[in-house]
């Protein structure tokens, strides 16, 4: 099954934060930048906005 491009970012970005940034900040401050409970169209959103780019190693 092929996931959106919005959907694979989000799920790099939530394991970063969920992952890496929970060894140094709060639980609040985790939820907060990465809520499991996003909605999918803000996030897509946003995506829009901030225009990123993805680079895929052997992708």
């Amino acid at each position: 099954m092929m996931i959106s491009l919005s959907t694979a970012l989000f799920r790099v970005y939530y394991s970063a934060v969920h992952g890496i940034a929970s060894r140094d900040d709060s639980h609040d401050q985790i939820e907060a930048w990465a809520p499991a409970n996003i909605d999918p169209e803000r996030w897509a959103n946003h995506l829009l906005e901030i225009n990123p780019f993805v680079v895929e190693k052997e992708g």
